[in-house]
This record gives structure tokens, C-alpha cells and sequence, in this order.
């Protein structure tokens, strides 16, 4: 019996001589947008006051609506492009979800800047730290971001990101660059969004997207064999999502804009 929410499956199946057998889908694949942003810039006009992203604060709750998501993102993305980041300069991520999380890994692919996020733990637990520090010397990102300043300190501290910018949304102390003051920066230059938005429109669909560090346990913090990590394009990000879309019968094309 098919759920009513997934289509029903259409599987193919080619035995080759060689013995090996090839299984593919026959269900057709949706809409691939260009850009993983352009989801956020279409449903910012298409629902504007819909929240987009919503995280715990206090007793109630932080949301970010499509509209206001977008204009951050811009923002943020234009701070960016002022620093000369690009796809040679990767941000390394080492808190978890978040609001701000969301908007700094948006604001990246709108420009192009490689995201690295890692599993949070590596930068909790002391004992993980020689993966963290290991992570640090492949990447050589130009910023780190942490959502909270107090919470992952001992980690900033490390002497693998001395001279790297560190970027925090709460609890910024000397040499820490706070993240909503750097969007509020950027956002009273023009110029620099402009700058941003230019290089959003000539953006290359395979530029790199997510560079997914290790995402083991801490408890192999000394184990060189679990340290491995994919790179994953914007234009792979894109096609997944429009596979994932195509198995899902409730879910309909987002995106009008394909070029």
C-alpha cells in the first residue's frame, strides 16, 4: 500500500553482462533550481510573511519570515563580500542549528563561499579538539562562527584560528566580531549589498556549496580512519532536493525561476 503522501514507487532494474545489475527510478525529476538560494528569493515574493525560520529564545520563540530571511541574507552576503571572501576563503561552522546558522550558510552560497559546518561535539568535549584542530589545518577558513561565545570559547581559543576571524551571534569578547552587527554594518552600505547581489546574478551553479567535515563520534577523536568528509556542489544540492521532491507527492515545484 502507498502512503498517500509518497508516490507510488517505480523502480527499474538492467541486468548488465558483466553481472552487475543497475537499478534506477522512473519517476520523472521535477524542476532543478539554478542556485540553492533562488528557493529563498522565490517564496520571499511568493509568501513573504510565512516564517521561514524559527528557533527557542527565552519562553517564546525567534522567527525569521521569508521576506526578512531574504533581506539578511543579502546583508550578510554583501559583509561578505567586503571581507574578499569568495570560494577560495570557506567559513568553518562548529555550533549546531540554528537561526543564524541558516542565514550565514545562505548568505555564503549567495555569493559562493564554501560553508563547512561540523558536528558541535568536536568543539564541546576537550577530548575532541585534536579533530577539530585537524579539520581547522585542511579547511583554512578565514572565519569561524559560533552561535555563542561563552558556550564554545575554549574551541575559538584554539591556536589553529589564531588569525582567523571569529564570528559569534551572543557573548562577543575582544578580537570576536558579533554576527547581527556585522549584518547591521552591511547593511547600511549599499554599495556593498549591490556588490552582493551582482554576484549572486553570476553565480556558477557548480561552484562548491558544502564541504561536510567528519561527522563521527567524539569518541574517535584520535582515530585518523574516521576522518573523512564530502564535498558537495550547490548544483548537486539542487538536484538532490528536486529527487527528493519527486518522491514526495504533497510537495509541489517551489521554483519558477530556472535561469
Amino acid at each position: 500500500m502507498t502512503h498517500q503522501k509518497y508516490r507510488a514507487h517505480d523502480a527499474r532494474r538492467q541486468d548488465r553482462p558483466d553481472g552487475s545489475i543497475l537499478l534506477t527510478s522512473g519517476l520523472a525529476l521535477g524542476p532543478i533550481a539554478c542556485r540553492t538560494t533562488d528557493w529563498l528569493v522565490d517564496w520571499a515574493a511568493a509568501a513573504p510573511d510565512r516564517v521561514f525560520l524559527a528557533e527557542r529564545s527565552g519562553a517564546g520563540w525567534r522567527e525569521v519570515t521569508y521576506a526578512q530571511a531574504l533581506e539578511m541574507v543579502r546583508a550578510i552576503a554583501a559583509s561578505l563580500a567586503e571581507r574578499g571572501m569568495g570560494a577560495q576563503t570557506p567559513i568553518l561552522i562548529v555550533s549546531g542549528n540554528g537561526v543564524d546558522h541558516g542565514l550565514l550558510t545562505l548568505a555564503a552560497q549567495y555569493i559562493g563561499v564554501p560553508t563547512v559546518p561540523v558536528a558541535e561535539q568536536y568543539a564541546l568535549i576537550p577530548g575532541a579538539h585534536p579533530v577539530l584542530e585537524r579539520i581547522a589545518s585542511v579547511i583554512q577558513p578565514r572565519i569561524v562562527f559560533a552561535d555563542d561565545a561563552a558556550r564554545y570559547g575554549t574551541a575559538l581559543a584554539l591556536p589553529v584560528f589564531e588569525g582567523v576571524e571569529k564570528l559569534v551571534s551572543m557573548g562577543g569578547a575582544a578580537g570576536e566580531t558579533l554576527f547581527d552587527l556585522a549584518a547591521q554594518r552591511a547593511r547600511r552600505c549599499l554599495g556593498a549589498e549591490r556588490s552582493g547581489h551582482a554576484r549572486y546574478g553570476g553565480e556558477i551553479p557548480d561552484d562548491l556549496g558544502l564541504d561536510l567535515a567528519p561527522q563521527g563520534g567524539a569518541d574517535h577523536a584520535a582515530d585518523d580512519d574516521h576522518q573523512s568528509g564530502a564535498v558537495e556542489s550547490r548544483a548537486a544540492l539542487c538536484g538532490r532536493q528536486a529527487a527528493g521532491a519527486a518522491r514526495l507527492a504533497a510537495v509541489e515545484p517551489c521554483v519558477r525561476r530556472l535561469a
